[in-house]
């Protein structure tokens, strides 16, 4: 795999009180392949504390 140089923003919006994502918006490359797993994970109530608990792998196909 190439190592690409490229930014990318992504910022989640959250529900004050309950920390339930409710959107997103995402910057970048490959940035349609990523918000589609986030938009299944935001079906089944999200919420920003299991963003902040869950690691990710690197490097994944869309990088």
């Amino acid at each position: 795999m190439g190592e690409s140089k490229q930014e990318t923003l992504l910022k989640l919006v959250v529900e004050s009180e309950s920390e339930r994502v409710v959107g997103i918006y995402m910057l970048g490359n490959y940035a349609a392949q990523i918000i589609q797993m986030i938009a299944l994970a935001m079906k089944a109530g999200v919420t920003k504390k299991n963003f902040d608990s869950t690691i990710s792998i690197n490097p994944t196909v869309a990088e």
